[in-house]
């Protein structure tokens, strides 16, 4: 029956595939065939087919060029000389080098429905004859019994009824269908004795209005067995009798196949039809549970999920998970996902675990909990629980985490008593082991996501440290610059003061005394006004004139520039309080002049470069209790950027009459605001947001420290409760507002 070759499981296919299927090779020798076809050409494996016609090997011939062929109905007379006819296809296989190896023929016998259309069209054409004959000799019995004989031998349900649908004839065959024992019981019923309610209704509305207008009706109908009730499922062929003479309608004849084995067969393919259905749904049911859990990590999605598809494939009245929880007392089991009918009311949330019995030391045993019917279960406490919600049968199926947690998956049932079947609880055990691998792999990733979120968040501290270690290291090296250079600045305007005031003080006496030597050798001039010859040649050789005229000049000059010196000393001593620790009241705008004059260089006009305007819009301030020489830090930052900002639109060419306005006023809540507004260019909003974050600039490397605004924010903010802002527009220039109280916690009279 089967080569060796032939792996185990298509030998188990081919002893037990319902179809007719045979695989040949290319001169058609047998390779394999499955039992029904075997059975239906009692051949074995080691023949071939000599007997077949030359159209079996035509046809045989032309699949093995690539085509496929198929045929309705085809008779083949078998070796004992039966007929049967064939619904079959032929197509070409073919071998692991692409090559075609042979056929395979799918073969369907199909002559009990040709047989039945043959006797039906027989049947039919022997009635017409028959009434042809019944006109011409209706009055001999010679011709009733032809007429008998032509339909006593059938084996399906053959008779003839009057037109209002009573019993006229019937065969032996239909005597035995219906479960009649003589024709006498026949002849007593109707059409409509033969019929379901349901079915006789159908009858009068289609079949019989059919019938009058268009000669017959063909379909499938019950017929009732008389004796046993039985419903017999029938193939129903009815036909309109006609008066060979008149056409006019004489009587109703029907040939009925009974359809029992063939809907037996049709109801048993179904059954394993659904069978497979239901093992294919089970099977995608747990391929999504292991497809969710391989493409998510969302536990709450996967046990959705899971308890929808589970409810949806069992048809059962709720399915549900729990967890069991001891951080309570007393325990409770804790509903978090439900699938009910909308009838049922939620069991979402805690429920005590004394409520629900001591079923729950089974769950913690991973005991499964069947329960077929309540009625006969018999702990009390849990059957009180069951019977109060109503429900009639019950499976729980337990799950254990790998960190100890128990969880379960309940399936109930209310509107009827439900046995579990082994292949539900197989099925749920699957669900359940996919649900354990779903949770631990969700614990997994929790516990890991935990430790990134630590991991992330003590990273973020160590850079966050990190960076404000830099920024103190930095802010400490400035801070200590500025004092070096607030002590240098100090040393410097001291050493300088001293001999500028040793010079100022005795310029007075200068030109005192200068003036007295000049009025004196004017009284000379006028007692002599003819000098001697050596005195006039000297007069003459000082050009005494001009020195008379010029020497108040240069004293008055001197006295000028050694003013000047005092100025540029007094603003060195003033800006250089950058190491005073204490607060002091100080004048705003001496410490805003001060750093005027030490920038004065940088104001002036260069090559390429305008004189760039100051204006002054100062208030009249009171004295202000602050950190003088830090404020005075604040304003040559503030002053120092915005010349650069300047000096950055004239090489731009988008600044020709460059500008910095001073202005100084008195708020309300006892504050004053110092504003230092440019004409540049403006600052891009995406800069101004980190304007005081530390070591932002944007100046080249090795120009800027991305620190002056950084610790002018803290300073004005941190040092004095103040506030420091920047309104800028693109175009039109920049304004730095610093905003301070005039009094301080720490308050110096």
């Amino acid at each position: 029956m089967y080569t060796q070759n032939i792996p185990k499981l298509l030998q188990i296919f081919l002893e037990h595939t319902p179809v007719a299927v045979a695989m040949f090779d290319r001169e058609m020798g047998y390779i394999a065939a499955s039992r029904k076809w075997l059975t239906n050409y009692d051949r074995n494996h080691s023949q071939v087919l000599p007997y077949l016609t030359l159209e079996w090997k035509d046809i045989h011939d032309r699949c093995l060029t690539g085509v496929t062929e198929k045929c309705d109905a085809q008779k083949l007379v078998k070796l004992d000389g039966t007929v049967d006819w064939l619904k079959w296809e032929c197509c070409p296989w073919y071998g692991m080098d692409g090559e075609i190896g042979g056929t395979i023929f799918y073969t369907e016998v199909i002559t009990s429905i040709k047989d039945t259309e043959d006797v039906l069209q027989q049947v039919k054409e022997e009635l017409r004859q028959y009434q042809e004959k019944l006109e011409d000799y209706k009055k001999t019995e010679e011709e009733r019994q032809n007429f008998v004989s032509l339909v006593e031998n059938s084996s399906d349900f053959i008779a003839i009824a009057t037109l209002d649908g009573r019993g006229w004839y019937v065969n032996e065959a239909g005597l035995d269908l219906v479960g009649f024992t003589g024709i006498d019981e026949f002849l007593s019923t109707t059409i409509e004795d033969y019929h379901t309610p349901k079915d006789w209704e159908y009858f009068q509305r289609v079949i019989a209005p059919t019938v009058m207008e268009k000669g017959c009706w063909q379909g499938e109908l019950s017929f009732r067995h008389f004796r046993t009730g039985e419903l017999i499922p029938i193939e129903y062929n009815i036909f309109i009798v006609k008066d060979k003479n008149t056409g006019q309608a004489t009587n109703l004849a029907t040939v009925t196949r009974d359809i029992r084995e063939r809907k037996r067969a049709e109801e048993a393919l179904r059954l394993s039809e659904a069978k497979f259905r239901e093992l294919a749904r089970r099977e995608q049911l747990i391929n999504v549970l292991a497809s969710q859990i391989r493409e998510s990590l969302d536990l709450d999605q996967v046990l959705e999920t899971a308890i929808l598809e589970i409810r949806d494939l069992l048809k059962i009245d709720r399915c549900s998970f729990s967890w069991f929880k001891t951080d309570t007392e007393p325990p409770v089991w804790e509903t978090l996902k439900e699938s009910r009918h909308s009838k049922l009311p939620s069991l979402l949330g805690c429920h005590p675990a004394d409520k629900i019995g001591p079923v729950t030391q089974m769950f913690l045993n991973q005991e499964i909990l069947k329960i077929d019917d309540v009625e006969q279960f018999h702990e009390p406490i849990h059957k009180s629980f069951l019977k109060r919600l109503g429900i009639k049968s019950e499976i729980v199926l337990p799950i254990k985490t790998r960190s100890g947690q128990i969880g379960v998956i309940v399936c109930g049932h209310w509107q009827e008593t439900r046995p579990w079947t082994q292949d539900e609880i197989e099925l749920l055990q699957a669900v359940v082991d996919q649900l354990a691998i779903a949770i631990n792999q969700a614990e997994l990733y929790a516990h890991s996501q935990q430790a990134i979120l630590t991991a992330t968040q003590q990273t973020q501290k160590i850079e966050l440290t990190l960076t404000e270690l830099k920024r103190t290291q930095t802010q400490l090296v400035q801070s200590e610059k500025m004092s070096s250079l607030g002590q240098l600045v100090a040393g410097v305007a001291h050493e300088i003061n001293n001999p500028v005031n040793f010079i100022y003080g005795n310029l007075t006496y200068t030109s005192q005394y200068s003036e007295d030597l000049l009025n004196l050798v004017q009284l000379y001039q006028q007692t002599y006004p003819q000098p001697e010859k050596t005195i006039q040649q000297k007069i003459d050789a000082i050009d005494l004139d001009f020195l008379t005229s010029d020497l108040p000049k240069i004293i008055c000059s001197m006295k000028v520039g050694s003013e000047r010196i005092r100025e540029i000393v007094q603003s060195l001593r003033t800006f250089s309080r950058l190491d005073e620790a204490e607060m002091k009241k100080v004048d705003i705008h001496q410490g805003i002049e001060s750093t005027l004059m030490i920038l004065q260089h940088r104001l002036k006009p260069k090559p390429h470069y305008p004189t760039i305007e100051i204006i002054r819009n100062y208030t009249s301030l009171p004295q202000v209790i602050c950190y003088a020489g830090q404020l005075n830090q604040v304003f040559m930052n503030l002053l120092a950027n915005a010349i650069d900002a300047l000096e950055d639109g004239i090489d731009k060419g988008k600044v020709s009459n460059p500008t910095i306005e001073i202005a100084t006023q008195i708020l309300e809540n006892n504050r004053i605001s110092i504003s230092i507004t440019d004409n540049g260019i403006g600052i891009e909003p995406e800069i101004r947001k980190r304007l005081f974050d530390p070591f932002f600039t944007t100046k080249p490397v090795g120009v800027g420290t991305g620190l002056g605004l950084s610790i002018s924010y803290q300073i004005v903010v941190d040092r004095h409760g103040g506030e420091l802002h920047c309104n800028s527009e693109l175009g039109k220039g920049t304004e730095f507002a610093i905003e301070i109280p005039m009094s301080q916690v720490e308050d110096i009279k």
